[in-house]
């Protein structure tokens, strides 16, 4: 069944570049950037799933697949420092399901909050701590970007990231009713 995205109600195909995501007109959908996707629970991702996804991608055939479920939220200097700790320690794709972390912006930050352990003074270290509070104040990097943590669909959404797949539709949280069709 063909579904068409100008019906008033029901379900709405979002097209992306290699998919036509699934949602509803009812949903809160956003276009999101891959690299702000969180995979939260990567331990129960259906490796087989998200590999025959990747493959009907690459093979342009334009699958159509659910949108994955997410919640939304802004990316704090927290955040940055535990994707910038787990990337210098070879870790980011086990703990946060990401290929690179995200930034401030500051490769001099980022290498301070990757490193618990600098052999600075304490006058560096307040230096450090004040112009992380000046980028926090302007939006540097990656600081305050719309994150979206997946509830499910994680293995979708995985197949199509590793399809290199531009942008991946997300159904908000608050729209968690199912899609019938």
């Amino acid at each position: 069944m063909v579904l068409s995205p100008f019906s008033r109600e029901g379900p709405a195909i979002f097209n992306g570049g290699f998919v036509n995501w699934l949602g509803t007109k009812e949903d809160r959908i956003l276009k999101v950037v891959p690299r702000y996707l969180i995979l939260e629970d990567a331990k129960h991702i259906n490796v087989d799933k998200a590999r025959l996804v990747c493959q009907k991608i690459q093979n342009k055939q334009y699958p159509h697949l659910p949108c994955p479920y997410g919640k939304a939220s802004s990316i704090s200097i927290h955040d940055i420092a535990l994707t910038q700790k787990a990337h210098a320690h070879n870790m980011l794709m086990e703990l946060h399901g990401m290929n690179l972390p995200w930034t401030t912006g500051n490769p001099d930050i980022d290498a301070f909050l990757a490193h618990t352990t600098l052999d600075i003074s304490v006058q560096e270290e307040a230096s450090y701590i004040s112009r992380i509070k000046n980028l926090e104040e302007s939006d540097s990097g990656d600081l305050n970007s719309l994150k979206i943590e997946l509830i499910s669909g994680q293995d979708i959404a995985l197949g199509a990231i590793l399809a290199e797949e531009p942008h991946i539709f997300v159904r908000l949280e608050s729209s968690l009713a199912p899609i019938v069709i």
